[in-house]
């Protein structure tokens, strides 16, 4: 992915060089393909390009349109339709770039521009005359966008670092977003606007931000619309109306001219994009790059992993060239360091084998395909149909439903309605704030589940009062419609600046606006089929998927042997804990509580269970990377 940035001078005061170069120098890594910068009156702008589509390969930015200077990191998927509205000749078709066909966008509707925009972007558009900046994110925020707001300068950046290194904005900690992160809360919507670093906000998805005379305005510019509806005669029709937007959405970003990848896991998600995808591509005679996370041939453990539904697939199909990584020899801390230099807040439990993965793809391909945001779109779970059908008083098709998923799931009426109705409506935010408070005459400490924080934060940032205010309504829980794209705005920074280092265009067809308003549109039911949870993605992959990934309803862990590494590094955590990354971070965590923890842990003599591996990877991933961060804030801010 590319980088943009830039610095608009409020007062009439100087931008400095060494600013600038800071920043360009801070996304290098975004620019195989160039870089370059321009000065204006008032502002400079960066662009650092990574070629990826036919059309970016004529692209050079930042790019100067009558009065207005565009820097974009962008893939706009309907050019044709563009091309139309925007009255392009045919001559120009295949020259036009993507910030050619934004800027004429903005030109023709203004801040309504994003409005006729599919694709994924972030973009800054500078008027020369108006000195003002318009700026924008994708409709579900694949691209990102970060901005400070100084006494003197607005900032904009791909990248928080490059905001944060700047001497007027400082890397300081932002206390009440690690408050959130260490108990365990969800980042969504304005929540997720603050950053890890104080002063340093992000662009949340499907928003566009108009800076000027120093006032900042932003405004959401998509959300679901009650009113469309999707019916079909025939309930076939569903699932081939579903295939036919994916395989669009893989199609929009396989146009390129090379390689192409895959992050196959072997669940329905990864894999219907695998069987898509690799079908396409042999219409050319091309192939597909696999990296799959499995376990060592020389694991000796309880563990299973999923080579057994990857291989389905690669059997199925013949132009998949799989790469099997088992990041041997790698601990789940490794190099923590270095990944905090460059996304400057805590990263994702795996990391290591996201970096294992990339690490693999990257001598092969430079477009890379991936299955997220799956769970919230066309593989939902469907967890709250059930009890949307009791909001809206269809008892008859909701007991109707209820027998089938009882049926496929061979469980009891009490064991469905638990597990199908009750569960998902107290789970979420209900159930994170449930409280347990440990302690004795001399320390008093709140405990939050799974959650190593020090009673003393929790009481200086109102925790406890901050949950309550958080409580969505028990009525709007049981729409289902709420859990169709949820906004994961958290961890897409840490991921995006990661795969960057390996000069990757990762990009995820399940996040396709199209895709979601669609799902939005779609009758409840769909998401369960024949009894079946996710039921959306088992419906339109039907006679795509091998059999025995499509009718699966089991799924082992992304890295099953995660608490296995966490173990083989026992008394090395537990020394550093204690030796070097105590302290001063006392005053944020609980050290004890994460060291009983890690402690307590024994080997394992049967296959692992989930509710004990969220809690493990919550207390000791959690807690040692909390106060690995706040040592790497501690030595950056020297």
């Amino acid at each position: 992915m590319s980088g943009i940035f830039g610095i608009v001078s409020k007062n009439q005061q100087p931008i400095l060089q060494r600013w600038t170069n800071s920043m360009l120098e801070s996304l290098r890594h975004r620019g195989p393909d160039g870089a370059r910068m321009l000065e204006t009156d008032g502002a400079t702008l960066g662009n650092l390009m990574l070629h990826y589509t036919p059309e970016s390969c004529f692209e050079e930015m930042p790019l100067v349109y009558h009065h207005w200077v565009i820097t974009a990191d962008a893939r706009i998927d309907n050019r044709k339709e563009l091309y139309t509205l925007l009255n392009i000749s045919p001559s120009e078709h295949s020259k036009i770039c993507d910030s050619l066909l934004i800027v004429k966008a903005f030109e023709k509707w203004g801040k309504q521009c994003t409005s006729h925009l599919v694709g994924d972007f972030a973009f800054a558009i500078w008027d020369k005359i108006e000195r003002s900046l318009f700026c924008a994110r994708d409709h579900t925020g694949v691209r990102q966008l970060f901005f400070a707001d100084a006494p003197n300068f607005f900032i904009f950046s791909t990248e928080v670092r490059s905001i944060a290194k700047l001497d007027f904005v400082g890397n300081k900690l932002n206390e009440d977003v690690f408050r959130k992160y260490v108990i365990n809360l969800e980042f969504e919507g304005e929540d997720a606007i603050d950053t890890f670093v104080a002063g340093v906000k992000r662009l949340l998805p499907a928003t566009w931000l108009w800076y000027e005379n120093h006032n900042i305005i932003t405004q959401l510019y998509w959300e679901r619309n009650k009113k469309n509806i999707v019916k079909f005669a025939d309930e076939k029709e569903y699932g081939l109306a579903l295939r036919a937007l994916l395989q669009q959405a893989i199609d929009d970003r396989m146009n390129t001219n090379f390689p192409v990848g895959i992050t196959l896991s072997g669940g329905l998600d990864s894999s219907s994009i695998a069987c898509l995808a690799a079908r396409k591509l042999a219409q050319s005679g091309k192939n597909l790059y696999s990296a799959s996370s499995v376990l060592s041939p020389n694991y000796r453990g309880v563990e299973e992993d999923e080579r057994e539904y990857i291989d389905l697939v690669i059997a199925q199909e013949k132009n998949i060239i799989p790469l099997y990584v088992s990041a041997e020899n790698i601990g789940v801390f490794h190099n923590l360091q270095a990944m905090f230099d460059k996304t400057h807040e805590p990263v994702n439990s795996f990391y290591y084998m996201d970096d294992a993965l990339h690490h693999s793809l990257a001598p092969h391909t430079r477009v890379v395909l991936s299955g997220y945001g799956g769970d919230s779109t066309t593989s939902n779970h469907g967890n709250l149909i059930l009890s949307n059908y009791i909001k809206r008083l269809r008892l008859g098709r909701g007991l109707e439903l209820l027998n089938e998923v009882k049926k496929i799931e061979q469980s009891s009426y009490r064991t469905v309605i638990q597990n199908s109705i009750i569960a998902p409506l107290l789970s979420g935010k209900l159930l994170d704030i449930l409280i347990r408070i440990k302690g004795n005459s001399k320390t008093k400490v709140f405990q939050f589940e799974d959650c190593p924080v020090s009673e003393g934060f929790v009481s200086k940032h109102q925790a406890i009062k901050w949950h309550k205010n958080q409580q969505q309504r028990l009525w709007d829980r049981m729409d289902h419609y709420t859990s169709i794209w949820d906004q994961e705005v958290m961890w897409f920074n840490g991921d995006f600046c990661l795969t960057s280092y390996y000069k990757q265009e990762h990009t995820y067809p399940l996040l396709d606006k199209r895709i979601i308003e669609f799902l939005w549109a779609s009758p409840p039911a769909n998401f369960l089929y024949k009894g079946y949870k996710r039921g959306y993605i088992r419906r339109a992959m039907e006679g795509i998927l091998p059999d025995g990934i499509l009718w699966r309803t089991t799924k082992s862990p992304y890295t099953p042997d995660f608490r296995d590494r966490i173990f083989a590094e026992k008394l090395a955590l537990s020394t550093a804990i204690r030796y070097e990354l105590g302290g001063p971070r006392a005053e944020y965590l609980n050290l004890d509580y994460i060291l009983e923890e890690l402690n307590a842990m024994q080997p394992l003599t049967s296959k692992y269970n989930e509710s004990s591996r969220h809690h493990e990877s919550t207390v000791i991933n959690q807690g040692f990377q909390a106060m690995a961060y706040l040592l790497w804030l501690d030595i950056n801010r020297k």
